[in-house]
């Protein structure tokens, strides 16, 4: 007799009705087949009874017994060891009892969002730190994750196309920083993607494009933000002016 289960992965506080598969390689029949699952001491519960009886199972043939199983919302993502015990009958009467192990796991992919962070006012012709903000905005934690940006028409990366974050619990964020020199008018557009492992170490990646205004001067100094840099020009013509004066002055004294 052997057994193995579906599904393999249970979300946290989710229900699923897990399936255990029996099998009887045995040469005959066996009859009154008690499979247990024991669920104490772990984050699982049962939402019927844990025993169920399957009544015949021929030589070389299969069944299925199901039990509906939920897990806590609180669950760590791992994978638990459900002990299940098999007893049964042959036919001349004589009992059985096996002890197998089924491997459950608790865990989801981790819903990671990406979003364009405030980063200033990127203008073209300038050295620009464009900022995005990436959230995990589900129950369960994000490992090993990364941001690349990938090359694209409007701008030239400067910095590293890929910064590393790690870990990245539930219901927290961070931000990934790209220096890009911009040399396009109106916007632009970063593709971004980021990749990231769950709990179990199964691997995701997400895309997106993400859009950021680009500011000319006149829009800058409509906004009250100067635009182009007016301030030193003045200061040098002050200074300058100042020079004039000073000469001229100096030289009606010699007269």
């Amino acid at each position: 007799m052997s057994v193995k289960s579906s599904p393999q992965q249970l979300p946290p506080g989710k229900i699923a009705n897990v399936s255990i598969i029996l099998k009887n390689f045995a040469s005959s029949y066996a009859k009154d087949i008690a499979v247990k699952a024991d669920l104490s001491g772990l984050p699982l519960a049962p939402l019927q009874s844990t025993e169920n009886v399957i009544k015949n199972l021929g030589a070389g043939q299969e069944a299925t017994t199901n039990f509906e199983i939920a897990a806590n919302s609180d669950a760590e993502t791992k994978i638990y060891q459900i002990p299940v015990k098999i007893s049964y009958f042959d036919r001349t009467g004589k009992n059985y009892t096996k002890n197998d192990v089924i491997g459950l796991s608790v865990g989801t992919q981790p819903d990671i969002m990406v979003i364009a962070e405030d980063s200033g006012y990127p203008q073209k012709g300038k050295v620009n730190t464009i900022s995005v903000k990436i959230i995990n905005k589900g129950p369960v934690n994000a490992k090993f994750l990364t941001a690349s940006l990938a090359s694209s028409g409007g701008y030239s990366l400067l910095s590293p196309d890929t910064v590393y974050i790690g870990d990245l619990n539930s219901d927290d964020f961070d931000t990934a920083d790209f220096k890009l020199y911009i040399n396009k008018d109106n916007e632009i557009l970063l593709p971004l993607a980021v990749a990231y492992s769950d709990s179990n170490n199964a691997q995701y990646e997400n895309k997106a494009n993400l859009k950021f205004k680009v500011y000319s001067d006149s829009e800058l100094r409509g906004l009250g933000l100067g635009g182009a840099n007016y301030t030193g020009l003045f200061i040098v013509m002050l200074i300058v002016a100042s020079g004039l004066f000073a000469y001229f002055r100096f030289r009606r004294r010699k007269k």
